[in-house]
């Protein structure tokens, strides 16, 4: 942990000249709050001023609350912690077990696209991750949207890298169960531990009419995934244009970023 002394340097200084009085060997300067303070050979002593102890503690103790509750919602997720709680991520279906990349049968020039795009998005997962890199799938049910998620689930799994796969009425629910008095947990804990997680794919968006409390909790997880740069994979049978009307521009413009791509599956389903 670092010292008082440590933090309390890392304060942001207002540009401002030097002072210096004959009776004082040390040049002065203000710091942000407005006090002179001393900068001796170029260290700024900041505890002089009580203000800036202030912010420096009450930055140490949030920084310190926001590290212990992220360690502790990573581990749970890491750990299986949080299944059959509030949280409960779906063990990998039956059907799609399996499935991988490459069992993804791609007869059109658009399926080809989307397979090489999948395949590139697990091999540089690494730089996915770094820069936020989201993806948007829409298009008809049956055209192989959730064959294509979890395959990148499973793969990314392989590679003991933390993803999982949910629907959406059971995230925006899971932090709904939480406003039940006998709830163990508080909504913004859940919403932590789902922007934790490496890779977020949400399924079936768009299936249900949202109330203005689950628009709220969608967009809550997707933005503090958005500011921790975790990407997120949004699957829907909308079209696009339905999309950006039922998830909101703020939504589109946030997975756009970092390179994201929105794919639209307009083929005919495989079921057929």
């Amino acid at each position: 942990m670092d010292s008082i002394n440590e933090i309390i340097s890392q304060a942001q200084l207002v540009p401002s000249h030097f002072q210096h009085s004959s009776d004082d060997p040390w040049p002065k300067q203000q710091c942000e709050h407005g006090t002179l303070i001393d900068n001796r050979d170029g260290e700024i002593c900041f505890w002089q001023c009580s203000k800036c102890v202030q912010a420096a503690n009450k930055k140490r103790e949030d920084d310190e609350h926001r590290a212990n509750e992220t360690k502790r919602f990573y581990s749970l997720i890491k750990d299986g912690g949080l299944f059959g709680g509030p949280i409960s991520f779906p063990e990998v279906p039956r059907r799609f077990a399996g499935k991988t990349i490459d069992s993804y049968e791609a007869k059109s020039k658009s399926q080809q696209e989307l397979k090489k795009l999948a395949a590139r998005y697990i091999k540089e997962f690494d730089k996915v991750k770094l820069n936020g890199t989201g993806m948007i799938m829409a298009g008809k049910p049956g055209t192989g949207k959730t064959h294509i998620a979890w395959s990148i689930v499973n793969e990314l799994r392989n590679r003991k890298i933390p993803a999982a796969l949910i629907q959406a009425s059971a995230m925006t629910s899971s932090v709904k169960a939480t406003y039940n008095k006998d709830s163990e947990y508080y909504d913004y804990q859940v919403i932590t531990a789902y922007s934790l997680i490496d890779l977020l794919v949400i399924d079936e968006v768009g299936v249900q009419v949202q109330t203005d409390s689950e628009k709220r909790i969608f967009f809550d997880i997707i933005n503090r995934r958005y500011e921790n740069m975790m990407p997120t994979i949004i699957i829907t049978n909308l079209t696009m244009q339905e999309t950006a009307i039922y998830i909101g521009e703020r939504v589109i413009d946030r997975m756009k970023e970092g390179g994201g791509v929105i794919f639209a599956m307009d083929w005919d389903s495989y079921r057929r």
